[in-house]
């Protein structure tokens, strides 16, 4: 796989902003601050944060010009630059490195059930630090939590700030894509799989999978990996045989995590470090 692109900015320096080691891992800036903006403001020699942005970088940070900080535009691209100038309302950062990361040779996607408390927060932060592409909460038969359309609208915008809390944490230059919450039904039907993707769901019913036998069954039978693995885990209360039958009907593989059984929240998360390093293996 390729290596980030770097493009410098315009200063005599060459681009590099003094004191930035020159190395394709941001999580290499240890000390650094890290913000997220829209990749529309990331543009040119200069970057401002403001709003809730500057006020944290000024007020709770207490930075000031010449400090070092790394600012994410969740697509990809990553800048490093230093403080130019600060007032309580906006900060000021001059760019010294733009780093363009290659697009990621497979993708994770998650379509997990909605979770009560801390334990979706938790899948949240998580599968944000584990790389996923994009988060689906499912709303099924036996969901604890039950969202009506005027409460989704105001839950998205809270679970974003979870997102971007654990990206800038992480130090991702990905930021995943969060959908509205969905029936299992709406969701196969909007989303049918593409020739290149495993579907896989965790199951406790006897016969199921590894994770690593599947991706292996997907080998041999399409002569090339996937390029994308779709996990659906279900709700506290698991999925109902029904809804495990329309998941199967669409393709999905039931897969295993060993005989224990797991809190959701835990499957969620251990079913996508295995499929990303079984991936990134290949």
């Amino acid at each position: 796989m390729a290596g980030p692109i770097r493009i410098p900015g315009n200063r005599g320096n060459g681009g590099r902003t003094r004191g930035f080691p020159r190395r394709g891992c941001f999580a290499s800036l240890t000390g650094v601050h890290r913000f997220l903006l829209p990749p529309e403001n990331c543009q040119g020699e200069f970057v401002t944060l403001s709003g809730a942005d500057a006020h944290h970088a000024a007020v709770v940070l207490r930075l000031h010009p010449g400090e070092r900080v790394g600012i994410l535009d969740g697509a990809g691209t990553e800048l490093r630059g230093q403080v130019e100038a600060v007032t309580k309302s906006a900060v000021s950062v001059r760019v010294g490195e733009r780093i363009r990361h290659p697009n990621r040779p497979f993708e994770l996607h998650l379509a997990q059930a909605l979770l009560k408390g801390r334990a979706w927060d938790s899948v949240l932060e998580k599968a944000t630090e584990l790389g996923v592409a994009s988060l689906q909460p499912l709303t099924t038969e036996r969901c604890v939590v039950r969202l009506s359309a005027a409460d989704s609208t105001g839950k998205l915008a809270g679970w974003r700030a979870t997102t971007i809390a654990a990206a800038k944490q992480c130090g991702t230059p990905w930021l995943p894509a969060l959908e509205p919450p969905a029936t299992p039904g709406a969701w196969l039907k909007k989303n049918r799989p593409s020739a290149a993707e495993l579907r896989l769901i965790a199951s406790l019913e006897p016969g199921a999978r590894t994770i690593r036998a599947a991706v292996q069954e997907f080998h041999q039978h399409h002569g090339s990996r996937p390029t994308r693995v779709t996990m659906i885990i279900g709700p506290e209360g698991d999925f109902t045989p029904a809804e495990y039958e329309e998941f199967r009907a669409a393709g999905a593989v039931p897969i295993s995590l060993g005989p224990l059984v797991l809190r959701a929240d835990t499957a969620a998360i251990a079913t996508l470090a295995i499929a990303g390093a079984e991936l990134r293996e290949g």
